[in-house]
């Protein structure tokens, strides 16, 4: 979420800051829309277009801008601190999975 500006208009459905979409056929060069209308919207596209979604992330991610965007990333402090959440997630679920095991084969083994 952005911080919110006290020059952003607010929205009169959800009373929050509306956000600028651009709109290069507008005159203004763009619009205010509701934020919370558009999440909205682009949540309920996602799940209709998943093939599509696949498709179109896939293309990006191939393309030269889409590399330097992983490579950013990945090269990033909060890129690292993302990855190592998810190894750090994944360990501890082996540790688990291998614990239960441990439990089924030896009853007799306690908390």
């Amino acid at each position: 979420m952005t911080t919110i500006d006290k020059n952003m208009p607010i929205c009169k459905c959800h009373n929050y800051p509306m956000r600028w979409k651009k709109n290069p056929r507008n005159s203004k060069g763009g619009d205010w829309t509701c934020t919370i209308k558009r999440r909205e919207e682009s949540l309920k596209w996602q799940k209709e277009n998943k093939e599509k979604r696949a498709i179109i992330l896939k293309r990006y991610f191939q393309s030269e801008k889409g590399r330097k965007n992983i490579y950013k990333v990945n090269n990033s402090t909060k890129g690292y601190l993302r990855k190592r959440k998810f190894q750090l997630k994944g360990q501890r679920e082996n540790i688990l999975s291998e614990l239960q095991k441990l439990r089924e084969e030896n009853p007799w083994i306690m908390n």
